[in-house]
């Protein structure tokens, strides 16, 4: 039952952002925004009040497809192979609260 919850929460998150017209690649939603330049956004879950609930956290992020070049050439690290944003931060602190926010679905919810 936990591991059904659990797909069903992030088929939803997953069709929430993508219905943004992000596409998936690895662990990152991306989008181009500008030529070369894509927004990310990552999403990070961990077990939380004694395993009863999942919760979330939404981390956005911007990708320099130039920059990850020439780092690419330095480090040989291809971090547009993960689509892995150069600079994020965690939404919540882009919110009112300027704190770290996570969201907690109960493993025992109801999609109605």
């Amino acid at each position: 039952m936990i591991n059904e919850a659990k797909k069903s929460i992030e088929r939803s998150i997953s069709e929430g952002i993508k219905g943004l017209g992000f596409k998936k690649k690895k662990h990152f939603y991306y989008k181009l925004i500008k030529p070369n330049i894509y927004a990310t956004i990552g999403v990070s879950s961990f077990s939380a009040l004694h395993v009863k609930c999942r919760a979330y956290s939404i981390q956005i992020g911007i990708l320099y497809e130039d920059v990850e070049k020439i780092a690419y050439e330095l480090t040989g690290i291809n971090e547009l192979a993960l689509m892995r944003p150069i600079m994020g931060i965690d939404i919540g602190y882009l919110m009112p609260e300027n704190r770290f926010k996570n969201w907690e679905f109960s493993y025992e919810f109801s999609n109605e």
